[in-house]
């Protein structure tokens, strides 16, 4: 009857020595995890609460909630995440953000990104002038650049002494900023590469339409406004420096086709 119950004896202390491993085993990896040397170190990064649309500024963003921060684990961070709400002040969201998405700096860009950069004269204002890109100045008009703005008056157009007619507005005025701005082509139609190739060059786009900021007084805001809102404005680039236009216009009885005029 001994030898069974030096059996049993064995098979637990067997047993309680295998626990006894284990649990020394847990406990040294809760340790290890509890001083952080196994656990995967987190960051901040900013979360869309909410379905953001474009357009969104930062600040409304943050006051109505729709914004948060979490912690997630270091590698599942975008490397461009915004780490705080803060970055969002002074900007606006300039790409749909999904609810759950996180919020990155290409899905935003600064709310005045454009006027930052514009210094309005003394004594002037801003005025945007939308025109084709032909009457645009074919869109070699830049910043700095100074243009003359002539209205175009149509046929039978109300209140006008005589149309149709196309008479210089204002003159020698500068442009403050342009809006989708066509970079100058001045390579030929046609060129050779230096072996001698021919090769063409692709025609300068007149599709689409320039705006253009333009530094003007009141009064001068006025007619250009008035221009743009009834009749057809056209831009011509000036060069540097160069004096102040002055025309008598030009209407299909007078000056039309005055040789050498």
């Amino acid at each position: 009857m001994a030898r069974p119950s030096t059996k049993r004896a064995n098979v637990l202390l067997t047993a309680g020595a295998a626990l006894l491993i284990v649990g020394i085993a847990v406990a040294a990896s809760v340790g290890r995890s509890d001083d952080g040397n196994d656990a995967e170190p987190t960051v901040p990064v900013v979360v869309a609460r909410a379905d953001i649309e474009a357009g969104s500024t930062g600040e409304d963003l943050v006051t109505a909630g729709k914004v948060g921060v979490d912690q997630v684990p270091e590698s599942e961070a975008p490397p461009d995440a915004l780490s705080s709400t803060s970055a969002l002040a002074g900007s606006v969201v300039t790409e749909a953000v999904a609810k759950g998405e996180d919020v990155t700096t290409e899905a935003i860009g600064p709310s005045t990104l454009r006027a930052g950069s514009i210094t309005i004269p003394k004594g002037k204002q801003a005025v945007a002038i939308t025109v084709d890109t032909t009457a645009g100045g074919g869109g070699y008009a830049g910043a700095g650049d100074h243009v003359d703005l002539f209205a175009v008056v149509q046929p039978g157009a109300p209140g006008a002494p005589t149309s149709p007619m196309t008479k210089l507005l204002l003159s020698n005025v500068e442009v403050l900023d342009v809006s989708n701005e066509i970079a100058p082509r001045r390579q030929t139609a046609s060129t050779t590469t230096e072996e001698g190739t021919p090769t063409t060059v692709a025609p300068r786009s007149t599709d689409g339409q320039i705006t253009l900021l333009l530094a003007l007084t009141p009064a001068q805001a006025e007619q250009a406004i008035f221009a743009a809102s009834f009749n057809r404005v056209w831009v011509t680039v000036l060069p540097k420096d160069a004096p102040a236009s002055t025309t008598d216009g030009v209407t299909y009885e007078d000056g039309y086709l005055e040789v050498g005029r």
